[in-house]
């Protein structure tokens, strides 16, 4: 791997995918996506532990190299799995915020606030 640029520690906050599988179809490497970039996590004790929380929202803190094409390495030496209410994973994957909440009241047709 030729990088352009050294190592810097780095905290990203982003989504577990797999990036790499063997001939049998097993994840074999996996990647951080997060809004910006893609982060191709190298294979040491915690990297390795990430290969169970696929598909699960984390923030991990790591040497973060670049090649000189652009791809983005990070060698993890810290992470936290994060818990999302289904409120925040709505969001976080593009649904909108409703303006209004709806409650009781409005499934109520006499009610005089709907008028």
């Amino acid at each position: 791997m030729k990088k352009n640029k050294s190592e810097k520690e780095e905290t990203l906050v982003g989504f577990i995918l797999p990036s790499e599988w063997d001939n049998n179809d097993n994840v074999t490497g996996i990647s951080i996506s997060t809004d910006d970039d893609e982060y191709t996590v190298e294979n040491n004790k915690l990297g390795e532990e990430l290969f169970d929380f696929l598909d699960e929202d984390v923030r991990v803190t790591g040497m973060v190299s670049e090649e000189r094409d652009g791809t983005k390495h990070i060698t993890i030496t810290e992470y936290d799995i994060l818990e999302l209410t289904d409120e925040e994973e709505d969001l976080e994957y593009g649904e909108e915020e409703d303006e209004y909440r709806y409650d009781e009241d409005d499934l109520d047709e006499e009610d005089p606030d709907d008028e």
